[in-house]
């Protein structure tokens, strides 16, 4: 069965579905951005969708090729590009590394790069 035919939900859900119900809740869009398999237990759980360390490993894995994903990038290099500094996580920063980085400061802190425009 193919991911976007695979049920998540009690009454059937599919994952495009139950990604559509969840992509603008806080706490899902930090377990995407965090890799947080554990929150995103919880995330699914709240909403009474199957919370199984798979199901889990699933919603991150789908949330992370959609075309949402794709937006936010777009934001965050919008937002760089504007001076503003961000800390980006390593998924952030490996969506970013298709766009032209030469123009932009990076420094790694031991969990974030710190990215912010060269003036």
């Amino acid at each position: 069965m193919g991911k976007d035919a695979q049920s998540i939900g009690e009454n059937e859900m599919t994952i495009p579905e139950a990604y559509n119900l969840l992509k603008n809740d806080a706490a899902f869009i930090y377990s995407v951005d965090n890799d947080s398999i554990s929150n995103m237990k919880l995330v699914l759980r709240a909403y009474g969708l199957k919370h199984t360390f798979d199901n889990a490993i699933t919603m991150i894995e789908y949330a992370s090729e959609s075309e949402v994903n794709k937006e936010n990038l777009e934001l965050l290099w919008e937002l760089l590009m504007e001076g503003e500094m961000l800390a980006l996580t390593d998924r952030q920063y490996d969506g970013l590394k298709y766009y032209d980085l030469s123009q932009i400061s990076l420094t790694f802190d031991g969990q974030y790069f710190k990215a912010q425009k060269i003036n």
